[in-house]
């Protein structure tokens, strides 16, 4: 058997037949594992190149002149060791490695999205408390303002209640003008007491 690297899998084999008898009329064949047989001839050497990885078994058999081809020989057991990204253990690791690293993004977005959720509650919870705080203050102003308006209108009502009885006597003093002093009056002192009566009722 012989053992040899993937970086070295071009194999020379040399061989002889028992019998020598007729040896030039002998041809040979050889297969690599038993699946096709290549003619070689009465030769008695071999070049094997660019073996893939594995075990190999290299047979030959003979035939000779006036009789058929002999039984099957294995001359060379050949393993080629294969490259480490070749091996099973490797390809396991690197599965292994792929899905870690498949499960790492993962993790990172489902982390990143909380973050970023997080963040969006928190804006929307301080947007909240300011439209509310406003919200407060729109009420706090409209209230103020309806006690401003309460005011306005007890005021309007004391002044035309106070205003009433001054009124009442300007409209009483000068009709008692009129009526005493109507013949003394000229004409325009009689128009300027109407102008007064009037414009006093009015209010």
């Amino acid at each position: 058997n012989i053992t040899s690297s993937w970086k070295e899998n071009d194999i020379g084999v040399k061989f002889t037949a028992i019998d020598f008898k007729n040896a030039q009329q002998q041809n040979l064949q050889y297969s690599i594992d038993g699946k096709t047989w290549y003619d070689i001839g009465n030769r008695r050497s071999l070049e094997l190149l660019d073996l893939p990885s594995g075990v190999h078994e290299i047979k030959a058999r003979i035939s000779k002149p006036g009789s058929g081809w002999s039984p099957d020989i294995v001359l060379l057991a050949i393993d080629i060791i294969p490259p480490i990204w070749q091996r099973t253990w490797f390809r396991i690791m690197a599965v292994l490695v792929f899905l870690l690293m498949i499960f790492a993004f993962y993790r990172y977005k489902v982390t990143r999205l909380k973050q970023l959720n997080n963040t969006l509650n928190r804006l929307v919870s301080e947007r909240t408390m300011e439209i509310q705080a406003m919200n407060e203050e729109i009420l706090s102003q409209n209230d103020q303002l309806q006690e401003l308006v309460k005011e306005m209108e007890a005021f309007s009502y004391s002044v035309s209640h106070d205003l009433r009885a001054p009124l009442r006597s300007l409209i009483g003093y000068s009709k008692m003008l009129q009526e005493d002093f109507n013949e003394k009056l000229d004409k325009e002192g009689r128009r300027m007491l109407s102008v007064v009566q009037h414009n006093a009722s009015k209010m």
